[in-house]
């Protein structure tokens, strides 16, 4: 794969891009891109790295500028006014030069073999037609201690890698864009939806690109760490972001139902709401040492979460002038669609 001179062998362009959207996460930003420069299997001069700063308001770009001289070319950026992880995505695609492009949140440290297995996994499917490729990625060490993160991925509506069974086929729902790799010219062929700001967009993709006759594949050995210590507050509040952006991409993409239906919250869920909260702060207490005070805990954490999904859905369509019939009336869950859950 890729063009070289015929004196050194070097690559005239990129073999790889790895493509990042950013927003506020300077500090974060930094281990992430001390991580891609040391990838092994793969000679530097291989790969570029793409950051598109998505109209950050800390000191993001001030950073970026002071590391990107010792990438030596590599490390190319641009920046402007926030359009949501959606369309960031597709400029850095748009500017990207590599054959191969690997899209990597701004949280996902990679190891040290991540860009290598993403390309020799896309060079065995070469064959087979067109492909996307869905890397792991789990908690450090140190964030999996805790509960409430380790149960985000682990039964929670974070990642649900532990669902898929062995290496190979998956379906849109495990499609995380937050490390996931495909030739450009798919890419550029499929972008993501711009109208998708935040949540939901990978879903959406990955169902357009199956109908297309895209294999969707899962490939753990290409993972990383995610860098990114959530809490339950923070959770619930990009978990009703993650609501307002299911709106939009069920208002645009109705057929989208058939991987995750609308959400809900009937009577009896405000019931159960109230009663794990009143019980939520004994079972903190012995969840370390109670398999079932952790049980208890973890309910209240799914009904509160998935609250805060159905109130961002409800405000978007509510604020929306004129939704459309599919969107309109009381909702139950189809045959076969699974309950929202967000990344």
């Amino acid at each position: 794969m890729g063009k070289t001179t015929p004196e050194s062998g070097i690559p005239l362009a990129p073999i790889a891009s790895v493509v990042i959207n950013t927003y506020c996460k300077a500090a974060t930003l930094e281990r992430v891109l001390h991580a891609l420069e040391r990838q092994e299997g793969i000679a530097p001069e291989a790969y570029e790295v793409v950051v598109r700063d998505d109209g950050s308001t800390d000191d993001t770009w001030a950073r970026l500028q002071a590391i990107a001289p010792r990438w030596g070319g590599r490390l190319r950026l641009s920046r402007g006014e926030n359009t949501g992880v959606s369309e960031a995505r597709n400029i850095g695609v748009r500017e990207a030069r590599g054959e191969v492009i690997i899209i990597l949140a701004d949280d996902i440290v990679a190891s040290p073999s991540l860009v290598a297995e993403h390309l020799k996994r896309q060079e065995q499917e070469r064959a087979g037609g067109p492909c996307a490729v869905v890397g792991k990625v789990f908690w450090p060490p140190e964030l999996d201690r805790d509960l409430f993160r380790h149960w985000l991925d682990n039964g929670g509506p974070q990642f649900a890698y532990w669902r898929i069974k062995e290496p190979g086929a998956i379906g849109p729902r495990f499609f995380y864009a937050c490390n996931i790799a495909a030739r450009r010219e798919l890419f550029l062929e499929h972008p993501f939806d711009p109208a998708i700001r935040y949540g939901y967009e990978d879903t959406e993709l990955g169902l357009r690109m199956k109908r297309a006759g895209v294999r969707l594949l899962y490939h753990p050995a290409a993972w990383g760490h995610h860098h990114h210590p959530r809490s339950l507050d923070e959770f619930r509040r990009r978990q009703y972001q993650v609501g307002r952006s299911l709106y939009a991409a069920l208002r645009r993409h109705p057929e989208m139902a058939e991987e995750v239906s609308p959400p809900s919250f009937p009577l009896r869920r405000h019931v159960r709401l109230a009663l794990r909260w009143m019980t939520s702060p004994v079972a903190g207490l012995a969840a370390e040492r109670s398999p079932l005070a952790r049980h208890l805990l973890q309910r209240y954490w799914r009904t509160s979460l998935h609250r805060a999904l159905v109130r961002g859905f409800r405000d978007a369509r509510r604020e929306d002038a004129s939704p459309p019939p599919h969107l309109q009336r009381p909702f139950s869950r189809p045959a076969g669609t699974t309950l929202p859950a967000a990344r």
